[in-house]
């Protein structure tokens, strides 16, 4: 009889222990379990999404005045409206974004996105200059960033994007010289630079681009044209619709001029 309420009493001391620690647990103020770590800018993009790639849209959503709908909203870049992304490697390939009425600046983190192969920001309100960091993007195979307010000078560095085709910077508010490191792009097709004010001459470099067939530069401000590179570009039957007109050249001009439609004084 002693073994058993001493089994029974034992028993029941273990039962009111057991509910004794749950009412503390209970009671207890409730740990929060970790959240994940999103390494992205402000967990506005997927924490998959590459970290330079969300950094250069973020900037440049925030750039423009935070007005583009789908994008910063903690969802992945790639289904962001404009972007599209390599289906391996989940970086940003093309970014299309003409006619989106944006203003603001382009910013120098976009030179980031180190796999994107096309840039288009035509038809919009985007001001300030053009960022160096643009010749960082190696992959670069179209550029257009026509019909904005952008202002400056053409940067060097769009030397660098050799695999480049086309390059559409018109309609800007574009000054200074057209740089000799353009003659670098020698897979450029087409060039328009017209309708800016872009002023000195015409590089003698633009004759080494062999596979150029359009070359825009009229409604500028260029002064001198005095190498014939770019004729021997039209003798060879390869630039076929070279366009130069509206310009305040000096004579004397290279002996295609007049069929660039170009005249001096």
């Amino acid at each position: 009889f002693y073994t058993m309420a001493s089994s029974c009493s034992a028993s029941a001391m273990s039962q009111t222990a057991r509910v004794l620690l749950v009412l503390t647990l209970l009671a207890s103020p409730a740990t929060a379990l970790p959240s994940p770590t999103n390494s992205t800018p402000n967990g506005r993009c997927d924490p998959r999404d590459n970290e330079d790639d969300c950094t250069g849209l973020c900037d440049l959503y925030l750039a423009t005045g935070s007005t583009l709908q789908g994008w910063a909203n903690g969802s992945s870049l790639c289904g962001w409206p404009g972007v599209a992304c390599d289906s391996t490697s989940q970086r940003v390939t093309y970014l299309w974004l003409s006619y989106n009425s944006l203003s603001g600046t382009v910013p120098d983190s976009l030179g980031s996105l180190a796999a994107l192969q096309s840039l288009v920001l035509s038809s919009n309100s985007l001001s300030g200059t053009l960022p160096d960091s643009l010749g960082s993007m190696a992959q670069l195979q179209q550029l257009f960033l026509d019909s904005n307010s952008l202002s400056g000078t053409l940067p060097d560095s769009l030397g660098s994007l050799t695999a480049m085709d086309p390059l559409d910077l018109s309609s800007n508010l574009l000054s200074g010289t057209v740089p000799d490191s353009l003659g670098s792009l020698t897979a450029l097709y087409d060039l328009r630079l017209y309708n800016n004010s872009l002023s000195g001459t015409v590089p003698d470099s633009l004759g080494s681009l062999t596979g150029l067939h359009r070359l825009l530069l009229l409604n500028n401000q260029l002064t001198s044209w005095p190498s014939s590179s770019v004729c021997s570009l039209m003798d060879t039957g390869d630039l076929t619709n070279c366009i130069l007109s509206n310009n305040p050249f000096t004579c004397p001009l290279p002996t295609c001029a007049s069929a660039c439609k170009a005249t001096c004084k």
